[in-house]
Formats: structure tokens, sequence, C-alpha cells
């Protein structure tokens, strides 16, 4: 936690001298935590991340298995995304399988052009997420947040409060928070961290570094690790993730790194 708090004024401090207004993107600039950022009006993005867990390492249901997810990113407005995702894994002694489908859609409540002199800018947007399951005993999800995050490319801050409802009968309710921070290295490189949990669940907490690298494509790849702290300390998982943005030659060469 000490490391994330470093981390996070190092940042504000970098961010001062270099904030500037940022083209809209993707929005996937982290592996857990939700950014302000909305791709362009009619930019389409194309996504895929690969994760391989351990889960539960603490108790004797441990599990072990791959998860994938594609998707599919899109800019109904500069302010309005829409999102659609399956999530397909393999979990240790079973074969793969479809697991579900998410439909998310991400709306920026506030929004600054630039015309205004702010040094640190910040944007507040609204997140609201259902997911099918397709598992006969399976839950259908539904999640709403919201986030608050700096406007910047080169240095990010996002903080979210997530609200997780399972549909059912027996449903349950709870709140989860995510931070991140993440800084440009080079031209073709990032770094960041992420710090994530359940509210009023000190089991449920990961910490999540990872570096960042871009193509002069547009091709996008992340790498990291979570790690559970407090109790779940042996938990972890592998992540990656590519996401390929489907813009102009023009807007690609004007903006700066995007990640």
């Amino acid at each position: 936690m000490k490391l994330f708090q470093r981390l996070i004024i190092s940042l504000i401090l970098l961010q001062a001298p270099f904030s500037t207004p940022s083209l809209a993107h993707h929005g996937k600039d982290y592996f857990i935590s939700k950014s302000y950022h909305t791709p362009n009006e009619g930019t389409w993005a194309a996504l895929f991340s690969a994760d391989y867990l351990r889960l539960n390492s603490h108790r004797e249901d441990e599990l072990r298995g791959f998860g994938i997810e594609p998707g599919i990113l899109y800019g109904l407005s500069n302010r309005w995304s829409l999102e659609i995702h399956s999530h397909i894994e393999k979990m240790a002694g079973e074969n793969w399988h479809y697991e579900s489908t998410g439909i998310e859609q991400r709306f920026q409540i506030t929004r600054w052009d630039g015309s205004e002199d702010r040094q640190l800018p910040i944007g507040v947007a609204a997140a609201l997420e259902f997911e099918k399951s397709s598992a006969h005993e399976g839950a259908d999800v539904l999640q709403a947040g919201m986030i608050l995050s700096n406007d910047g490319v080169a240095h990010n801050i996002t903080a979210n409060v997530l609200l997780r409802k399972e549909l059912r009968r027996s449903a349950s309710t709870e709140f989860r928070y995510a931070l991140g921070a993440k800084t440009e290295i080079s031209e073709f490189m990032g770094m960041a961290i992420e710090f994530n949990g359940t509210i009023g669940n000190e089991v449920l907490q990961q910490i999540t570094p990872a570096i960042y690298l871009q193509t002069e494509s547009g091709l996008r790849m992340r790498l990291g690790m979570s790690f559970g702290i407090n109790g779940n300390r042996r938990d972890y998982a592998l992540r990656s993730s590519l996401v390929f943005d489907l813009l102009s030659e023009e807007a690609r060469n004007y903006s700066p790194l995007i990640l």
C-alpha cells in the first residue's frame, strides 16, 4: 500500500507541468480499474485478454485455471461508449467452456474541451454493466459504478466505486473499489499499478503492477500480475491484454502514448 501511495503522489506532482487535454480514446487503461476515457464517436476497438488464475489458495476449494475474454468496443458518441465481451474459461480438471457475456456502457458526466485553464482536470463518468451467465446455476450480474479520474494521457490516476448485485433469489450485493495510476516511460512504454478489493472484506484485496507497450500500428499490449494481500496472500493472477484501435493514420500520429 505504501508503494501505491508513493506512486500516486509522484504522478500528482508530475501532472501539473505536463497536464494537457487529450483526445478521447478507448478507455481500456487498466486491467481492473475503469478510467474516465471513452473512444471517439464511430471508432471501433478490438479487445482480447488472457489470464492464469490461482484463487482461494487459503481454502480447500482452491481454483486454478485459464480465462480469456474477447470483446469489441464502440464509441456511440464522444462521451458514450458500448462494450460487448465474452468470458471463456478452463479450470483445472475441466474443459474449456463459455461462461458469460457482458455488455458495458460508459458515459462521461463531465467533459472539458481544454478551453478552461486547469492544471489537474478531473472527469466524472458512470459505468453500467450487465453480465448474462450461460451456466444453469450461474447468476446474472448487474454492476454500476462511478469513476473519478484526471484527463491525462501520459499520466493518469483513477478511482472507482462499484455496486455489484447478483440477480437471483438469493441475490448478493457488494460494494467494490479500484484505484489505478499509470505513467509514460517512453513513447512506446508505460507502467501502472492498481489496488482493488471488496469494501468490508479484507480477504478480497489485491495489488496489480503492470507494464504497457505500444506499436506504431496502434496495437497496445498490457502485461501484469495481481497479488493477493491480507488473507489471500498466496492468490495470484498472471494477466495480459491486447487492444487494437481502428483509428485513421492521422489520428494515430496526432495522439501521444495512449495505453
